[in-house]
Parts: C-alpha cells; sequence; structure tokens
C-alpha cells in the first residue's frame, strides 16, 4: 500500500517515515507544492498530513486537492490544532480521522491500519485460496504460502483492483518509492513468481496492458 506523509517538522518526518516503511510504500514531503506534485503523480491508498505547513493552515486545502486525485484514499490528519472545533473542521474538509499532537506512534499505527482496513473486504476466497487483506496473509486451504515483501505487495494490489486490469506502471508505483528507477521487467519476475507459489489463482497477463486477478 502506498502512502503520503505532509509534515514540515524535520525530525518528525523522518520519524513517521522510519516507523510506516515497515508497513507501507511511502513518500515523504515537507512542503505543499511537493505535496501537490506527489499527489498528482501516484495513486495513494493514505494520506497523513499535518495541516499547518510552513506556519500556514494549508492542510484542509490539500484534502481536497488529494482526494480529486486519489478519491478512494483514506486522510489521516496530524495537528497541534487538536480543539473540538478543529478537529470537526478537518473532518469536515475530507479527512476521515484527525489526530492531535502530540502524537502517540502506536495509535498513529493503529489508525492508519483501521483506516485503510474499513475500505476493503477482511478477505477474498478463490478456489482453495483465501487472501487475508489485513495480514496480507495468501493461505491454500490450511496452509500459509510465505511471500517476500514485493510478491505481497504486488499480490495485494491486484487483490484489491480484483477484476480490473492494473499496468506495469501502476504496479510500480504501489511498489517502489521511485518507480522511474525501476525496470518494468521486475514487475514480470515478480508476477513470475507469484505464479509458481500459487500456481492455481488466476493472475492473467493482458497482453500490453497489464495484469488482473480474476475473482
Amino acid at each position: 500500500m502506498r502512502l503520503l506523509i505532509v509534515e514540515d517538522d524535520p525530525l518528525l518526518g523522518k520519524l513517521l517515515a522510519r516507523t510506516l516503511k515497515a508497513h507501507y510504500t511511502l513518500n515523504l514531503v515537507d512542503d505543499y507544492d511537493e505535496a501537490i506534485a506527489y499527489a498528482e503523480s501516484y495513486r495513494y491508498d493514505a494520506l497523513l498530513l499535518d495541516r499547518m505547513l510552513g506556519g500556514i493552515d494549508r492542510g484542509l486545502d490539500l484534502i481536497r486537492r488529494f482526494k480529486a486525485h486519489s478519491p478512494e484514499a483514506g486522510v489521516l490528519v496530524i495537528s497541534a490544532r487538536g480543539e473540538t472545533e478543529e478537529r470537526i473542521l478537518g473532518l469536515e474538509s475530507g479527512a476521515d480521522d484527525y489526530l492531535p499532537k502530540p502524537l502517540d506512534l502506536r495509535e498513529l499505527i493503529a489508525r492508519l491500519s483501521a483506516l485503510t482496513r474499513r475500505r476493503l473486504p477482511a478477505s477474498i476466497c478463490s478456489g482453495p485460496w483465501r487472501l487475508v487483506l489485513e495480514s496480507r496473509e495468501a493461505w491454500r486451504e490450511e496452509t500459509l504460502v510465505p511471500l517476500t515483501r514485493k510478491e505481497s505487495d504486488l499480490l495485494f494490489t491486484l487483490v484489491r483492483k480484483a477484476g480490473k486490469i492494473v499496468s506495469k506502471e501502476a504496479l510500480l508505483d504501489a511498489l517502489y518509492e521511485d518507480p522511474a528507477s525501476v525496470s518494468s521487467n521486475t514487475i514480470e519476475a515478480t508476477v513470475k513468481s507469484l505464479r509458481k507459489k500459487l500456481p492455481d489463482l488466476p493472475i492473467e497477463t493482458v497482453k500490453t496492458r497489464g495484469y488482473v486477478l480474476k475473482i
């Protein structure tokens, strides 16, 4: 899953990125213009942002711009402006959740997880396969099939778009922080590896267009 973090405090931004990189493919930016550029370049599953950027409250406008490009993504605001009226304003502007500073990182992780989880079914079944979205596990009947991080990222990107064609470019965007530096052959190799581990799961190639999970 891809996450955009917008935080202009460099120490907090680095802490958030270090804490969350185990759970997400992420980009960290520290100003409004860069945030807009990233939001318009990639499809994100979630946005984590501070309302105040450079001393100016630009977060609420950023939410609207972000939602215009990634309407299905979740938005979690973090802000020192934690009064009830401010939280209501953030939620009315399109945020899905609002967490006042100072942060408890455990709560932040739990809220982000809940935010992305409630947009998805608990699991998807196909023949003997059960694909669990929250834990990102692939079960064949009672056997858990071990997957690498990139195999899991690719598989569950297809799971979230089940029945729809996902281009190689979209998969690169979802899997890598800097997709322009990664060859599309990497996607082909990962799909090949998945097909060996999950031999009867219907991951189909659509010539010149990408891949589709037909379940």
